[in-house]
């Protein structure tokens, strides 16, 4: 595939509405093993770290306790509850917007070309957009657990929004992923655009 034929394919993503857009998010992701945003699995592939998108909020949590009414009439020690950022779950309709920002709105990303069973394919690298966090699980190597263990080691937050796109004749978005600095170093140097 040429620079060209790659860039090309990114372009098509780039205009496109962020209807057309969710449209293919969620075909993709009802057609697909649910890796992007279901963050209860392990890893199990060294190859590969699986991934998923959360949203940005502010959260409860609590902080101790504090004097307050426990009932109508009587004060007591009560639950301090405060506000802090943090994340909570991200929907299929989230990750499309996550795509449609890191399409429409990233100035500089890399595209990688890469080959698939089925066709060649380009990996367009963007930041994640802000307002959402990626999280991928350590390869077994990165967890420090060797290559033989399955890693268990919790999600790490991560920087990188991968796009798989297949280009040529039949164009279409394959996946969408969060990716450590380790993947995306692993890809070679690509297509600055």
């Amino acid at each position: 595939m040429t620079e060209s034929q790659m860039k090309s394919a990114v372009q098509s993503f780039r205009t496109m509405d962020f209807q057309a857009l969710k449209a293919k998010m969620e075909f993709m992701l009802d057609t697909h093993a649910s890796d992007h945003i279901t963050p209860t699995h392990t890893n199990l592939d060294a190859d590969r770290p699986k991934s998923f998108y959360m949203k940005r909020k502010m959260v409860d949590e609590q902080q101790g306790t504090k004097m307050g009414k426990i009932n109508w009439t009587q004060m007591g020690e009560v639950k301090n509850i405060v506000q802090v950022p943090g994340v909570v779950a991200a929907t299929k309709e989230d990750e499309a917007t996550i795509l449609q920002l890191a399409l429409r709105q990233s100035t500089d990303y890399k595209v990688v070309s890469a080959d698939d069973s089925v066709g060649q394919k380009c990996l367009l690298i963007t930041g994640i957009p802000t307002g959402y966090a990626g999280f991928s699980y350590p390869t077994k190597r990165e967890s420090g657990l060797g290559a033989s263990g399955a890693s268990t080691a919790l999600p790490m937050e991560v920087y990188y929004n991968v796009i798989c796109i297949r280009a040529g004749g039949n164009t279409k978005l394959l996946s969408t992923y969060p990716a450590s600095q380790s993947y995306i170093d692993s890809l070679g140097p690509g297509f600055i655009g």
